[in-house]
């Protein structure tokens, strides 16, 4: 996940170069041909693979990754940590 610095960055590349519009927040660089993105006004997560999903993202029609922000947190760290603990 990017830094508060590099979220702001790679949000405004997005709305810039793909025309997201601005309740969505890029939370990942555009690794592997995927990101993801936090909309802003119902919380929900989402992983956006750039091989048509990012117009199912703006046109409404895919399907959240997680349903809430907090949620989304809560997964995130917890895979970091068993990872981390496994090594």
């Amino acid at each position: 996940m990017l830094d508060v610095f590099e979220i702001a960055e790679e949000t405004v590349v997005f709305r810039n170069e793909f025309n997201y519009p601005d309740k969505y927040i890029v939370l990942t660089e555009l690794l592997g041909g995927f990101v993801l993105i936090h909309d802003s006004l119902s919380e929900e997560v989402y992983t956006v693979i750039f091989e048509g999903e990012d117009q199912c993202l703006i046109n409404g029609t895919l399907k959240p990754e997680c349903s809430s922000f907090y949620g989304f947190l809560i997964d995130y760290f917890t895979v970091k940590d068993v990872q981390k603990n496994n090594t």
